[in-house]
C-alpha cells in the first residue's frame, strides 16, 4: 500500500507549519515512542462528553485547534440474552 502523508495545517494563531496531531485513547508502544520523540501529542485516554478535544497543537505557540468528532453507538445487553 502506498501511504502519503498530508502536510499538517498551519497554526491559525501564529502561522507556524509545525503542527502536531493530538492522539486520544490508550497509547500503543509506538505512540508512546512518537510522543517521546515529539512527533505527536497524547491527549489522554478518558473521553468526557462535551469536553473540548482539539486535534492539533502548535509546536511553536502551543495553540490547540480543530475538533475531534465522535459517533458513539452503545448497545447494552445481558449475558443471559
Amino acid at each position: 500500500m502506498n501511504e502519503t502523508k498530508a502536510e499538517p495545517p498551519k497554526c491559525p494563531e501564529c502561522g507556524s507549519s509545525k503542527a502536531l496531531p493530538i492522539l486520544y485513547g490508550y497509547p500503543s508502544s509506538e505512540a508512546l515512542k512518537d510522543a517521546e520523540e515529539g512527533k505527536i501529542i497524547l491527549g489522554g485516554c478518558c473521553v468526557i462528553e462535551g469536553a473540548p478535544m482539539p486535534i492539533w497543537r502548535c509546536a511553536e505557540c502551543s495553540h490547540e485547534w480543530g475538533e475531534l468528532r465522535m459517533a458513539v453507538n452503545l448497545r447494552f445487553w445481558r449475558d443471559d440474552e
